[in-house]
């Protein structure tokens, strides 16, 4: 299973499954999480390019990196996909 958005579905749903790939923006929210993570989620972590506002509108091209970190897993397709 692939996710973007690493938290509470992240961990409602990895026992459910063999693999779960999840992929996040956030570094204070990785550190948050990591800890608390079942063992089969592999979580990546990709920044948006600054300059980034809090709630400010996206700028093209800045979440480029977390939209395609798909490719960090190394896995062709996946069974499932949540945008969280």
């Amino acid at each position: 299973m692939l996710e973007w958005g690493a938290g509470g579905s992240t961990l409602a749903f990895a026992p459910l499954v063999e693999r779960y790939c999840s992929i996040e923006h956030s570094e204070a929210w990785v550190a948050k999480v990591s800890d608390s993570l079942p063992k089969q989620v592999d979580l990546v972590l990709r920044e948006p390019h600054w300059p980034y506002e809090p709630f400010a509108a996206a700028e093209p091209g800045q979440f480029s990196d977390y939209i395609n970190a798909v490719s960090a897993f190394g896995e062709e397709s996946f069974d499932a996909v949540l945008v969280d």
